[in-house]
């Protein structure tokens, strides 16, 4: 059973006066309290937070007056966090509807139905190969066909014949869930072979190092070491934040805030 934690607020002057009492000094006011200066707990998807969050973030409270806290953890661990209480909202790089799939087969009983997505931004995923790789381009129907099992070497799609392995996190970040959704129908990796790493970045580091790689990672963090193959059809993650029931007026402002930067900065 998941559980939310409830704030009780106490008027700050009896707080203030409390600790005065207690400390038996008198003289400087203590810091202005939370409610004149916010600081609101952001946590999830590492694309989310490399795209607009980690450049962005003072331009965002600046333009917002609300200071933010932000954790890069993975899509599903800023949700669950959300859900128990832990965070005030989440950030996640694919569709709600796929994130809430995922989540239902982690814990059935999680309260998933008050969750509320806002998109900020879309941004492309990149699928990337070893510099060695003449394979330039791949169809969408060609990427599910590796993706289940059906394609399973190079040669198959106009490349050297060696076998493919497709590189990607594990199951829960925004890209693989993006990618099973919008290519497989929801459905998971089935590919002749597949490395899974923890970090987004050992996705780029893994497939400049393996000849036979196909790996899927954020535009982001594709750089030089690779190259990135064409598709017939762009595959786009969706930023959106994550609210447990409406958001509250400070959570609009910062939705507001955070979509104005992505409007100016990705677009």
């Amino acid at each position: 059973m998941v559980g939310r934690f409830v704030r009780i607020d106490v008027a700050w002057p009896v707080l203030a006066g409390l600790a005065c009492s207690l400390a038996g000094l008198s003289g400087p006011s203590l810091a202005e309290p939370t409610v004149a200066n916010p600081v609101v707990s952001i946590q999830g998807s590492t694309t989310f937070t490399s795209r607009l969050m980690r450049p962005y973030q003072a331009v965002i409270e600046a333009n917002s007056g609300v200071k933010l806290d932000v954790i890069a953890n993975k899509s599903v661990h800023g949700l669950v966090a959300l859900l128990e209480g832990r965070t005030q909202m989440a950030m996640i790089s694919s569709s709600l509807e796929g994130e809430k799939k995922h989540l239902q087969l982690m814990n059935p009983g999680l309260p998933i139905g008050q969750l509320k997505a806002f998109e900020v931004a879309r941004t492309r995923i990149a699928f990337i190969v070893h510099r060695k790789n003449n394979v330039a381009m791949l169809s969408v129907a060609q990427l599910a066909g590796i993706l289940r099992g059906e394609i399973k070497s190079w040669a198959d799609v106009g490349g050297e014949d060696r076998p493919i392995a497709v590189v990607t996190v594990q199951p829960g970040g925004g890209v693989p869930t993006t990618v099973r959704t919008r290519i497989l129908g929801g459905q998971p990796f089935k590919p002749g072979r597949m490395i899974v790493v923890e970090a987004p970045r050992h996705v780029v580091k893994i497939s400049s190092q393996h000849e036979g790689a196909l790996g899927i990672a954020q535009l982001g963090l594709v750089n030089s070491s690779v190259n990135e193959i064409k598709t017939d059809e762009p595959v786009e993650q969706i930023l959106n934040f994550v609210t447990f029931g409406p958001p509250d007026e400070t959570l609009k402002v910062i939705i507001d805030a955070t979509r104005r930067v992505a409007a100016d900065k990705l677009l």
